[in-house]
């Protein structure tokens, strides 16, 4: 680093009075650019006034060949440069579009603004991080100042100065002033309401700096909404354990500052994947979503979430799952049910490491009824068996209704394929607690095709299946997710070339549903033993209960 305080000659000035030592003609020169900053500033009416004056009076008080300003975007983990001003390199302009650096590469910015200061390098140092080496070979230059720039008790983003080498590297007065410009610049930008900030703010965390919920539903919406996937798009949802009890121990601001930790480790995994998003969906969750990635990446990523968050002066570390689609999930209909459906998919993977990773038993738990359940449902299906019509489609609605009332489900549906075309729903019946706007469940004669539901097609042939939101079949967990249901029980039967198949679905209200499935598929072979004449499957589906 530079040395300072080298000379201090005392002269006469031509009108008799002493001038001041080079040293203090320095200090007041940083004062004057101070008192200049701070009345240009009062009169900046917009974000970018704020900024192009600090870049000018940063360039000229700290004697600098080029400056810059960045923003940081701590949902994508990226600092964005939004002004360059000065001796530019070549690939540089003064108002860049897509100008954006890793926040990995500087770890002076990737920390809680309470522990934010500023910082300074030159190409001699030994010490020197490596991408800033290489982005002051790039830009031509010997050294150069770093300030974090704080808004609103967030980090926002960072002043930097650069010099050639034909200046000596910066020095400590120079950190100083440089804290002191990034203050005012700090300050007037918290006072400047313009509507781009309002709208940035509608989307994004206020105490982490990551987006919401709001960021998250849209993003995923546009990538549900473009047809076709382009490329597979994932979820990653964390859960920061051990919140509570830092907050109970510690205060709430020892809360806040974990949420801000966990925030700049998600944040920094996202300026590694290219257009990542990362969010705090609220309280104790938080999520990152990615597109073009394989599932084995995908556990990479979880993995090292999660060892990093086990460094953390606070908490008890991460529990992190994640949830994948090459294609709307279930077959929703909408881009935001088939969101929904992967959140909901990606928290019930993150639940059942949660569940796992504490102490390994399941979640679900039995209501304690004194009843033997099982052998209820099969005496009050062949009690209503025996008044059913006598036909395919009213015996398995009797099967399927009885099993609907004694495990308290949220659906059921009767469903045919002829002749080994689409399989299609011909009845099926909703509790009023589940016909919620924000759920896509059963509608009658809706058609799904055999080819995107295998184990449907497989049922069909006689046999059953167990599908929950964290187990079974990829594209029944899919329509799980979809609809709102936790888990589903279903069985078939074939009848010459065509095929039926009764499905029941359980939500957080219902009985749980994993040991029906030999009694139901027991039921449907039941229903289905009647005289040959009434087998004939009928041709017009659609009907309704």
């Amino acid at each position: 680093m530079a040395r300072y305080g080298r000379s201090t000659s005392v002269g006469r000035h031509p009108c008799g009075y002493r001038e001041p030592p080079v040293t203090d003609r320095n200090s007041y020169r940083r004062l004057a650019a101070l008192a200049h900053a701070g009345r240009r500033l009062a009169g900046a009416s917009s974000r970018d006034d704020a900024i192009a004056v600090i870049a000018a009076v940063g360039l000229e008080a700290l004697s600098g060949d080029s400056a810059t300003i960045g923003r940081i975007e701590h949902e994508h983990g990226l600092l964005r440069i939004v002004r360059n001003l000065g001796d530019l390199a070549s690939w540089e302009i003064e108002v860049p579009r897509d100008e954006t650096y890793r926040m990995a590469d500087f770890p002076q910015l990737s920390t809680s603004p309470d522990r934010a200061v500023a910082w300074s390098g030159s190409m001699e140092d030994p010490g020197l991080p490596m991408p800033i080496s290489a982005l002051l070979r790039a830009l031509g230059k010997r050294s150069l100042i770093l300030v974090p720039l704080v808004v609103d008790g967030a980090m926002w983003g960072m002043i930097s100065v650069a010099r050639g080498h034909a200046r000596e590297p910066f020095n400590a007065e120079d950190l100083a002033l440089g804290e002191a410009l990034a203050g005012l610049l700090g300050a007037t930008l918290g006072r400047i309401e313009d509507r781009n900030e309002l709208q940035e703010l509608a989307y994004r965390d206020a105490l982490t700096g990551l987006g919401n919920r709001r960021a998250v539903d849209d993003r995923l919406e546009a990538v549900f909404d473009q047809g076709p996937l382009r490329s597979p798009v994932a979820v990653v949802l964390c859960d920061v354990n051990g919140l509570k009890a830092v907050n109970d121990e510690h205060g709430h601001a020892a809360g806040d500052r974990l949420l801000r930790d966990v925030g700049l480790l998600l944040s920094t995994e996202a300026g590694s994947l290219p257009g990542a998003l990362a969010a705090r969906l609220g309280g104790d969750e938080f999520c990152l979503v990615v597109e073009g990635l394989e599932p084995d990446e995908l556990d990479h990523i979880t993995a090292r979430l999660s060892r990093d968050a086990a460094t953390l002066h606070l908490g008890d570390g991460l529990a992190c799952g994640w949830a994948r689609a090459t294609q709307r999930p279930g077959g929703a209909p909408t881009a935001v049910a088939a969101a929904r459906a992967l959140l909901r998919l990606a928290d019930a993977a993150q639940y059942r490491v949660k569940r796992h990773g504490r102490d390994g038993t399941s979640g679900t738990t039995p209501r304690g009824r004194e009843r033997d359940l099982p052998a209820d449902v099969v005496e009050e299906a062949l009690s209503r068996l025996q008044d059913a019509e006598p036909t395919v489609l009213d015996r398995l609605s009797a099967v399927s209704t009885a099993v609907f009332d004694l495990v308290d489900a949220a659906a059921w549906a009767v469903s045919l394929s002829v002749d080994g075309g689409p399989i299609t729903i011909v009845r099926n019946l909703d509790r009023p607690r589940h016909a919620r706007a924000d759920s896509d469940g059963f509608e009658p004669g809706e058609q799904f095709s055999l080819d995107d539901y295998p184990a449907t097609r497989d049922a069909i042939l006689g046999g059953s299946f167990h599908a929950s939101l964290i187990a079974g079949d990829d594209a029944e967990r899919g329509f799980l997710a979809a609809a709102g249901y936790v888990e589903m029980v279903a069985a078939g039967r074939s009848i010459g070339t065509d095929g039926w198949l009764v499905e029941i679905c359980g939500d957080a209200l219902s009985e749980p549903l994993i040991g029906f499935e030999p009694l139901l598929r027991l039921l449907v072979e039941l229903a289905c033993a009647v005289p040959d004449q009434i087998l004939t499957p009928p041709r017009t589906v659609g009907s309704s209960v």
